[in-house]
C-alpha cells in the first residue's frame, strides 16, 4: 500500500482521498489543515492524523508521497518544501504560475525521488479510446484535432483572480492542452490564442480559444466557451478516418468512422456515462495507472517534462492575445 500525506483537503482534496483509496493501492496517513476546528472535524471523519502546520506534517509523516491539493498560487512553494525534505510529490494542476517556477520545481527533485502532476484528463475513457485509435494507425495521419468544453455559469471563488493563479487556462486549459499533446506525438512549435471575461467578476479569463501548430503539421485546437449550447467535444481528422463526439457530460458518445482496406466505411461507437462510478470520478483512472506504475517501475505515469511542455504552451497563450507566439523547444 502506497502511503500518502495531503495538504489541502477541501472539495478537490476529499475527492483525491476517496478515489485514490478506492483503487486499493493508496492509503492516506496524514493531512494538513490550517484551521484547527476544521482539522479536528476531518480527523474524526477520515480517521487520519491531522496537522495545522505544513512544516510539522513534513517533519513527522512517514508518507511515500506528498499530495498538494491547495489553491494554485501555493503549489510552487509547497512543492519546493516537500522536495527539499526528500519526498516524492504529486501536485495538482496547474503545477506552477510560470515556466520559471515549473523549471525550478523540476530542478529541486532529489536523486531517487520524483515530481508528478495530476493531469488526470488523459486517463479518461474517451481519451484512451482516441489514443489507441490514433496509435493503431487506423485513422491515418492526424492533421487536425479539436477539443471543446462549455458552461454558462459565473464562478465566485478564488479561481476568478489572477493573484491566486486562477482563470480557465490554468483550470481547464492545462487539462485540455495536456490531452492534445498526449494524443499527438509531435512537438508544439507555435500557439495563437485569445481569452476573455464574460460572466465572472474577477480579473482572470473565464473563456479561451487556443490554436497550436505541431511540428508534424497537425493543427490542435482547444476551446472553452461561455455558451448555453456546446460545440462538439471532440473532432479529430485523419487521412483515413474521423472521430467525433457531439456532446459532453454526463452521457457521451464517441463516433469513430474509418475507411477499411476495401474502401468501405466502418463505424464504432463508444458510450460513456459520466454519471456512474468510476467514470464520474475524475481522479480514479489516474490513480489506477499511477499505482500500477509505481508498483512495477517505481516511476509515475505523468512525466514532469511532459507537463513542462504544457506550461510552455500555456505561457505562450497568455502572451499571444491574438498574435502567434513561437514555442522554444530547445530549453
Amino acid at each position: 500500500m502506497i502511503k500518502v500525506a495531503i495538504v489541502g483537503i477541501g472539495r478537490v482534496g476529499k475527492a483525491h482521498i476517496a478515489q485514490a483509496e478506492s483503487t486499493n493501492k493508496f492509503k492516506f496517513v496524514d493531512f494538513c489543515e490550517c484551521d484547527e476546528e476544521l482539522k479536528n472535524k476531518i480527523e474524526e471523519e477520515y480517521k487520519i492524523k491531522g496537522y495545522v502546520s505544513y512544516d510539522q506534517m513534513l517533519a513527522n509523516t512517514k508518507a511515500d508521497i506528498i499530495l498538494i491539493a491547495t489553491p494554485s498560487h501555493l503549489h510552487y512553494q509547497q512543492t519546493l518544501d516537500a522536495l527539499g525534505k526528500g519526498f516524492n510529490v504529486m501536485v495538482e494542476k496547474p503545477m506552477a504560475s510560470s515556466m520559471a517556477e515549473a523549471e525550478a520545481m523540476k530542478n529541486a527533485v532529489k536523486d531517487g525521488n520524483f515530481l508528478t502532476i495530476n493531469q488526470c484528463r488523459r486517463f479518461f475513457k474517451d481519451v484512451q479510446f482516441i489514443k489507441k485509435s490514433i496509435d493503431s494507425g487506423e485513422l491515418g495521419d492526424i492533421f487536425q484535432i479539436y477539443i471543446s468544453l462549455n458552461n454558462f455559469e459565473e464562478r465566485t471563488d478564488w479561481q476568478i483572480h489572477k493573484k491566486y493563479n486562477g482563470g480557465l487556462l490554468n483550470n481547464h486549459g492545462v487539462h485540455m492542452i495536456d490531452t492534445l499533446l498526449y494524443l499527438i506525438d509531435s512537438k508544439p512549435i507555435s500557439v495563437l490564442g485569445k481569452s476573455n471575461i464574460i460572466l465572472d467578476k474577477g480579473d482572470a479569463e473565464d473563456c479561451f480559444k487556443a490554436i497550436i501548430t505541431m511540428e508534424n503539421g497537425c493543427i490542435a485546437e482547444a476551446e472553452f466557451t461561455k455558451s448555453l449550447y456546446p460545440k462538439p467535444m471532440w473532432h479529430i481528422c485523419g487521412t483515413k478516418g474521423t472521430i467525433y463526439s457531439p456532446r459532453q457530460e454526463p452521457q457521451a458518445k464517441i463516433y469513430k468512422t474509418i475507411i477499411n482496406e476495401n474502401g468501405e466505411k466502418e463505424e464504432t461507437i463508444l458510450k460513456i456515462d459520466y454519471a456512474t462510478v468510476p467514470d464520474s470520478q475524475s481522479h480514479y483512472y489516474h490513480y489506477t495507472a499511477l499505482g500500477h506504475s509505481l508498483e512495477t517501475t517505481g516511476k509515475p505515469v505523468v512525466d514532469v517534462d511532459e507537463v513542462l511542455t504544457v506550461m510552455k504552451v500555456i505561457d505562450g497563450l497568455k502572451k499571444s492575445n491574438g498574435v502567434s507566439v513561437t514555442i522554444n523547444n530547445e530549453e
